[in-house]
């Protein structure tokens, strides 16, 4: 499928980034913990759910398929588009790790996305008190930004 083009990522969107084509291009960030024999940052192709788009860069966060201690569900009722590998299938977000990417970093690490623009996956329709709800985790974080 297409790179999802910059204009398309907007608050809401569920997009498939490849992180080492993201970490190439450079310019994101990522609040993940990190010690000298661990870096939790999120490897290789992941979902991300897009939380917040502002000057040129959107602030997201990785989904995974199973709970792990710190992360929490997403409600099945609000997600909607390609029901492919997200819809019927539980989702949860880490509060812990929160990405800031450019957006043509995004567009150039979307190559696998299989989604068009006429069925993207989106979550909760872009509802602002839903999205601000897990943004707002990213300043309880207890690792600084750093380069992803």
């Amino acid at each position: 499928m297409p790179q999802v083009p910059q204009n398309e990522v907007v608050p809401g969107l569920v997009i498939h980034i490849d992180t080492a084509e993201l970490r190439r291009v450079g310019g994101s960030q990522t609040n993940a913990e990190r010690t000298p024999s661990e870096d939790r940052a999120v490897q290789g192709p992941h979902y991300f759910l897009v939380l917040e788009v502002t000057g040129g860069a959107c602030t997201a966060v990785p989904l995974f398929t199973r709970w792990t201690p710190g992360a929490e569900r997403l409600d099945e009722g609000k997600k909607s588009g390609l029901p492919a590998k997200w819809r019927h299938q539980d989702s949860h977000f880490s509060r812990w790790q929160h990405w800031k990417m450019p957006l043509a970093a995004v567009e150039a690490a979307s190559t696998d996305e299989e989604s068009t623009a006429s069925n993207r996956r989106m979550y909760a329709n872009g509802d602002r008190a839903t999205l601000s709800a897990i943004l707002t985790w990213q300043t309880r974080n207890r690792a600084p930004f750093r380069a992803a």
